[in-house]
């Protein structure tokens, strides 16, 4: 069954007329009519909103648009779960860093001394100085968050090297993965599969552009169709789709606070520079650290989850 099958049959059933639809879900009535009648290809930020907006999961996507599907491998975000990083952590984290900007700053700067730790302890035979270690300051912090037109400042997650420990250690238990760490998942499929992109670009209908964009993290107009036929070929039953359907989420959570931010005044002036998307995939990335530092099991979390009820 295509998309617009899927999409038409939940908004009669829902009984939503087509200017509710677009309200709900914050997309021209133009835009919807294309996709319900098949003439666009349907990007996956599309497809997830309307999907939203008519109570379609993605296991009914999953469903309907791959041949097999193995409902054990599809999450559906929510939740804090235990052991991991869940969007609604992210967001908690954003909405506790911009009550109180000093304290978001201070907040960052100890977790980057302990990811710092954690990272130099795997060298410690090489580093026989990791004692003298200097904790970070909060105007370091500040200067890393803004953007500048000659550095980038970027905090490394730790190297994944099997395609199925992003499975297994984020998606499995709940978690949420960037499109940056989809594209190493892709990456590393692939090469665990032994195939060149010239290889699975003779395998299916995908481009080498499309796909080296996708390997990079890309995270603009990726297709559904897109998605799906990468999971058919690499015969993922659902787990590829759904991990893009989560990362999608993940990114319009982000595009939609930074975007209602703007419009509001704040106590720091200078922090309006701060885009959400940067301090989200820092403390994506400091989580990630502390998660591999535990095995991927116990509630390390916690303790940083009480900061947000305190």
């Amino acid at each position: 069954m295509e998309l617009k099958s899927i999409l038409y049959n939940a908004r009669i059933r829902e009984n939503i007329d087509l200017p509710a639809l677009a309200a709900i879900s914050r997309l021209d009535p133009t835009t919807i009519n294309r996709v319900e009648s098949g003439s666009v290809d349907v990007t996956l930020n599309t497809a997830m909103r309307l999907c939203n907006a008519l109570n379609v999961t993605v296991h009914d996507v999953a469903k309907a648009m791959l041949p097999r599907v193995d409902m054990r491998r599809i999450m559906v975000s929510g939740g804090r779960p235990t052991g991991t990083i869940s969007i609604l952590d992210v967001e908690d984290f954003l909405k506790f860093f911009w009550s109180d900007f000093d304290k978001g700053l201070t907040f960052l700067a100890q977790m980057l001394f302990e990811v710092e730790w954690i990272a130099m302890s795997y060298l410690r035979s090489k580093q026989p100085g990791l004692e003298n270690m200097i904790p970070f300051e909060k105007q370091e912090i500040k200067r890393m968050l803004f953007p500048s037109p000659i550095y980038l400042f970027k905090v490394r997650a730790p190297h994944i090297t099997r395609a199925d420990d992003y499975f297994m250690l984020f998606h499995n238990l709940g978690g949420v993965l960037t499109f940056e760490e989809l594209g190493h998942y892709l990456k590393l499929l692939r090469k665990e599969n032994k195939k060149a992109l010239a290889r699975i670009k003779q395998e299916t209908s995908l481009s080498a552009s499309v796909l080296s964009r996708l390997e990079n993290g890309t995270v603009e107009n990726i297709k559904l169709k897109t998605v799906v036929e990468l999971d058919n070929h690499y015969a993922a039953h659902g787990t590829i789709l759904s991990m893009y359907w989560n990362s999608t989420e993940l990114n319009e959570l982000l595009e939609n606070r930074d975007e209602a931010r703007r419009f509001t005044r704040s106590s720091f002036p200078e922090a309006e520079y701060v885009r959400e998307i940067t301090l989200a995939h820092m403390f994506i990335a400091l989580c990630r650290w502390h998660q591999i530092e535990h095995g991927g099991v116990g509630d390390w979390i916690a303790p940083i989850r009480e900061l947000w009820v305190s």
